[in-house]
Order: C-alpha cells, then sequence, then structure tokens
C-alpha cells in the first residue's frame, strides 16, 4: 500500500511539473457525512451516518479551457457509528490521507463538474468497542461553484468500492473479547465507505 501511495504522489507532481503555467492551487477545508455499508449487513451491525471534516491541498491543472485534472491531498476524519450484539454503542473514528484525481470539465466560468477515482488510506483508528481495518477506494462525484475571484464552494460524494474489513471486538474495558475456544472473536466483512462532504476552496493561486 506504500507502494501505491508513493506512486499516486509521483504521478501527481509529473502532471503538475508538465503543465507548471497552467496550475491553480490552494487550501480546502470542509465537513463530512460518512457512513461504512456493509455488503453483507444483518441487524447485528447497523451503522448510522457520523460527521467528520476534512482538510489539506488542492491543485488544478488546466489542459483547456473547459478540461482540466484535479489533484488533491487531504487529511480526512470520517467513520461512522452503531449498535452491535457485544456494546450498545459502537463509535468508529477513522483518519485517512485522501488522495481524490478528479477529472474536471467548466462549462461556464461559475461552477466545474467532477469524477474520478479517490484513494483513501487508514492512518489510525478509534472506536470504543472494536477494531476496524482497511483501505479502500472509489469513484467520487462533485461540483464546484465559484463564489469569488479566489473562493469556491464544493460538494462531493464518494462512492468506495467494496473491500475486505477485519473486526475484533473489546468490551468496555478495553480487554479483547474471547469464543468458547479462547480465541479472538473476529468478523470478516465486506464493506463499502459512502462519504458525502461539502468543502471550501481557496485559491492561493489562480
Amino acid at each position: 500500500m506504500k507502494h501505491l501511495l508513493f506512486l499516486i504522489l509521483s504521478l501527481i507532481f509529473i502532471c503538475s511539473a508538465s503543465f507548471a503555467q497552467n496550475i491553480q492551487f490552494g487550501l480546502k477545508t470542509g465537513i463530512n457525512l460518512s457512513s461504512i455499508k456493509a455488503w453483507d449487513q444483518s441487524s447485528e451491525y447497523p451503522y448510522k451516518p457520523k460527521i467528520g471534516y476534512r482538510f489539506g491541498l488542492h491543485t488544478l491543472v488546466k489542459v483547456s479551457d473547459k478540461w482540466g485534472i484535479r489533484t488533491e491531498i487531504l487529511y480526512s476524519l470520517d467513520g461512522t457509528t452503531a449498535e452491535g450484539r457485544y456494546n450498545s454503542n459502537m463509535k468508529i473514528h477513522l483518519k485517512r490521507i485522501s488522495i481524490p484525481i478528479q477529472f474536471n470539465y467548466a462549462p461556464s466560468d461559475w461552477i466545474n463538474f467532477e469524477v474520478g477515482p479517490e484513494f483513501n488510506f487508514l492512518l489510525n483508528n478509534k472506536e470504543t468497542s472494536f477494531l476496524h481495518r482497511g483501505n479502500d477506494y472509489g469513484i467520487s462525484i462533485g461540483a464546484e461553484i465559484i463564489i469569488g475571484k479566489k473562493l469556491a464552494l464544493s460538494l462531493r460524494n464518494h462512492f468506495g468500492l467494496v473491500y475486505r474489513s477485519e473486526i475484533m471486538f473489546f468490551d468496555d474495558q478495553g480487554t479483547l473479547l474471547l469464543d468458547s475456544n479462547g480465541q479472538p472473536i473476529r468478523a470478516d466483512k465486506n464493506e463499502r465507505n459512502n462519504i458525502l462532504s461539502l468543502s471550501v476552496n481557496y485559491y492561493l493561486s489562480k
């Protein structure tokens, strides 16, 4: 996974250097409404949406008057809440590095439409009752509305593709729960992330 992250960052640098005269870059910050949906979800694990935040850098490389490529490197806090059989109130906080690579189309001067892949690399997690592991990737679709010379609003939805997640359960004191054979209670689940974000883009160069 580290090699994939290095490859993505290298491609971003190469593309940016190739179009150095047509680059717009700046800062990005906003809020998330995220949820994790189990592919085989049952009533034992009813996940609910959670509000988080994201911030980082964004770059728009213009390849023509209407077309461009937007790349971002963001620190993101998202996750979900859940009610499970081993604990009545589980909170999942996922700290990630998010790298969206968006193909940008600008039909007019005040709006841009975007679509492209997004890669989310798990840095850390914190939950009240179980350990959640897994990186994910998917497709993001959104739009940017220009509200000033250097200011814009961005609305985007990330549709995560299915990935395999390992879950281990703990009690309220943080002790790992064991089954009748003395083995940790584990659950491997097919899951996907859904993240709706509303952000402010500030352009340092435009």
